[in-house]
């Protein structure tokens, strides 16, 4: 302690991630290659190769371009997405999403 300052509480850190995490791309972002992982994506910006997040959920936002498989619990598309979509719960294409070459396994697809 210095002076009259309060001593600080180090935060705890989460050791496990829960469904409820979700990582973002960016506007401004690209990425080529091979995207894996274990929790939930938000894309807005622009993916290029393939997208495997099996137990989990895959937005591509309004500004997001992707030309990637994508293999995801579920799949939703507000913006644009070519390539072969394999979702195990749902693929939801909104009205101003945009897909080129989709193949879906699925149980449910929304228009």
């Amino acid at each position: 302690m210095v002076g009259n300052e309060p001593a600080v509480a180090p935060r705890p850190v989460a050791a496990t991630t829960t469904t409820a995490d979700q990582a973002t791309i960016g506007k401004s972002l690209v990425i080529k290659g091979e995207v894996t992982g274990s929790e939930s994506l938000y894309i807005d910006g622009r993916v290029e190769g393939s997208i495997s997040l099996a137990g989990n959920r895959v937005t591509i936002g309004r500004n997001g371009v992707v030309a990637a498989n994508i293999n995801a619990r579920e799949i939703v598309v507000l913006g644009k997405v070519r390539g072969n979509l394999t979702a195990s719960d749902r693929v939801d294409i909104r009205s101003d999403g945009r897909s080129e070459e989709h193949t879906s396994e699925l149980q449910s697809l929304r228009h």
